[in-house]
């Protein structure tokens, strides 16, 4: 849900230098004004099809997605089956579902005290 400014660190990497990377900023996030209609998970999942499609020529793509974007990584690679040649997803929300436990933090008036609850509730759940 945050802007494509938080991916600078990666575009000044070294991976630009060996691969074309795309950041994508969604409908309502960082210079990219609210669409109008459904703005869910599904809507953007096929808002960065889309994008992904009007750049590919034959080429694979590898997705890397954080926290709700990882959710809409994983719903746009299966709509874009045979051009994905990887797929991360980091804080692993591989359903919706799963960004429950991180949609926590705000309970917590410090990063302590969610870590501090956080991480036995992940030990007993593996």
């Amino acid at each position: 849900m945050d802007s494509s400014l938080s991916w600078q660190a990666l575009l000044a990497s070294q991976l630009t230098e060996a691969h074309e990377v795309f950041v994508a900023d969604l409908p309502g996030r960082g210079v990219t004004p609210p669409r109008a209609g459904d703005a869910g998970i599904d809507a953007h999942a096929d808002i960065l099809t889309a994008i992904i499609q009007s750049r590919l020529v034959g080429a694979k793509v590898v997705l890397v997605g954080h926290s709700l974007g990882a959710t809409i990584a994983v719903r746009a690679a299966c709509r874009l089956t045979g051009h994905v040649a990887g797929l991360a997803s980091i804080e692993g929300n591989l359903t919706t579902q799963d960004g429950y436990f991180s949609a926590t933090a705000a309970n917590f008036g410090d990063p302590e005290g969610f870590v501090t609850s956080f991480v036995p509730r992940v030990r007993d759940l593996v």
